[in-house]
């Protein structure tokens, strides 16, 4: 009979214990929730007062610089001149608008190639048309090997290409020496 008790009350005290943790656990979770709402809730309030703290010192920023004789004084302009401002943004946004249209037109991109084309292309050819007498002269003053003597000289000084040399180099550095002088000619 006594093991019967002893079982029994083995039994009998597990269960108690079981429910005894069991309503432990139960409080302490609950506890603990209540606990983490309120410091959750403490922590929240913090926030808010930290935001408002934060806008507040912001806000009296905000004033002691509208404060200030310049700023009051560049505001009462900008406030002047308001309706120029407003007509000036509706005419940027205007001209944005063509600008982006223009930009955008195959047609017109066709056109100002062409029109570039045609302005360069006269360049492009001179350019070549120097370049290749340059390189032709050059050619022609490696094959002879004569002396030019004074009189070539002066015979060379009444061809017209060569006077239009001559005075080509005599005015580039007569620019030259002014500009470095510091004398300029309008």
């Amino acid at each position: 009979m006594d093991t019967k008790m002893d079982t029994a009350m083995d039994t009998a005290m597990d269960t108690a214990m079981e429910t005894t943790m069991e309503t432990t656990m139960e409080t302490t979770m609950e506890t603990t929730m209540e606990t983490t709402m309120a410091t959750a809730k403490n922590q929240a309030t913090m926030n808010e007062a930290e935001e408002k703290a934060t806008q507040s010192a912001n806000q009296t920023e905000l004033l002691e610089r509208l404060a200030q004789p310049e700023v009051r004084q560049a505001l009462d302009s900008l406030i002047d001149h308001l309706p120029q401002l407003t007509e000036m943004a509706a005419q940027l946004t205007q001209t944005y608008a063509l600008i982006r249209n223009v930009a955008t037109d195959p047609v017109f991109a066709a056109d100002l190639k062409g029109g570039i084309d045609e302005f360069f292309g006269p360049v492009k050819e001179r350019a070549k048309d120097i370049a290749s007498a340059v390189i032709e002269a050059n050619d022609r003053a490696r094959e002879e090997t004569g002396m030019i003597g004074l009189l070539g000289l002066l015979r060379m000084m009444k061809d017209p290409q060569t006077q239009k040399a001559f005075r080509f180099a005599k005015a580039l550095l007569e620019i030259l020496n002014d500009r470095e002088t510091g004398r300029f000619k309008a």
